[in-house]
């Protein structure tokens, strides 16, 4: 009961932390989070692992990405814009065969293209392992990669 005490306590201070080096520059801003894997889009809301840290931070999350009872949506590919925002973080799974080809495949498009986040260089490809692991030490990795693309990113 301690050590988790402990865990909560460092957390608390790591989000902390990052709220007050993110300042108010991204108030203003929305976080998209997609996941190529499977032969499909999707986005965790934020009633999910990813979602809660962001929440958490203060970083606000497009529309489309904001709360499902499941915790995330299915994104369609005629529907892409779902999967925009200022900033999005994408993850991969699945190699050739599924998540990788998908990726490849759809950033030929336009409807890619016309992704705010594309365009303003601002797509952040992150480690799908720890993004999707859901365990304190995956939510440290993650509010480093916070830190890094967007704390440290001009």
């Amino acid at each position: 009961e301690e050590a988790a005490k402990q865990v909560w306590l460092y957390y608390d201070q790591r989000i902390e932390q990052l709220k007050q080096a993110l300042g108010n520059r991204y108030q203003d801003k929305t976080i998209s989070f997609v996941n190529f894997c499977c032969g499909g889009i999707s986005s965790e809301t934020e009633n999910s692992f990813v979602g809660s840290i962001l929440s958490d931070t203060g970083l606000q999350r497009p529309e489309s990405q904001r709360y499902n009872r499941q915790g995330y949506i299915i994104i369609p590919e005629e529907t892409l814009d779902m999967a925009d925002g200022d900033v999005m973080f994408v993850v991969v799974y699945g190699g050739n065969e599924t998540g990788e080809q998908d990726l490849n495949r759809i950033q030929q498009t336009p409807l890619w293209q016309k992704l705010n986040a594309v365009q303003q260089n601002r797509v952040h490809y992150v480690d799908p392992t720890v993004w999707r692991a859901r365990t304190p030490l995956a939510a440290d990795v993650i509010i480093d990669d916070l830190f890094k693309y967007l704390v440290n990113t001009p």
